[in-house]
């Protein structure tokens, strides 16, 4: 979080860009959402990050389908055998994601199916350096979303499976 608040301060970025963060938290102990609203007033951002709390799943939705990067933050011990369920929903929205994990499994999903960008937790070099990426793509209204999720569509796993269906 520290990396993204950097970025923002060092960009100069400000709410006459028209750049909104909604942080959506859920589920967060009260003393994690105070330290992240009080970094967020004391470097003056908090008219450019919004922090969101326990609203419903459709609300989820209705963010992710407004939000032209999704970010994904797993774990920092990761799972070797289990994707978070984030993913195929973040996945489903046809949306750029930029994963900060150390995860084997959501780093290859992202890569190779060309998802967004993967970095690992403590690299902050490289998030740095993917924000960098993210913002002047946005910009300059080049951020696409070019990714395969045609293979982790339910509607073509149905095709697939249609034929052996009686």
């Amino acid at each position: 979080m520290d990396v993204v608040l950097d970025f923002i301060g060092n960009k100069k970025i400000n709410s006459d860009e028209e750049i909104k963060i909604n942080l959506i938290i859920n589920y967060c102990q009260k003393d994690i959402y105070r330290d992240i609203r009080k970094r967020l007033f004391n470097k003056n951002l908090d008219n450019i990050v919004k922090i969101v709390r326990s609203i419903s799943h459709m609300r989820v939705i209705n963010y992710l389908n407004s939000s032209d990067v999704l970010l994904l933050i797993c774990n920092k011990k990761g799972h070797e055998d289990a994707l978070p369920g984030k993913l195929p929903e973040y996945v489903g929205a046809k949306k750029n994601i930029l994963a900060i994990s150390n995860d084997y499994l959501v780093k290859e999903v992202i890569v190779n199916d060309k998802l967004g960008w993967v970095c690992d937790h403590e690299d902050h070099d490289s998030l740095m350096s993917i924000l960098d990426e993210i913002y002047l793509k946005w910009k300059g209204r080049a951020l696409k979303f070019e990714g395969n999720f045609k293979k982790y569509d339910v509607k073509e796993k149905f095709k697939k499976l249609n034929p052996f269906l009686l």
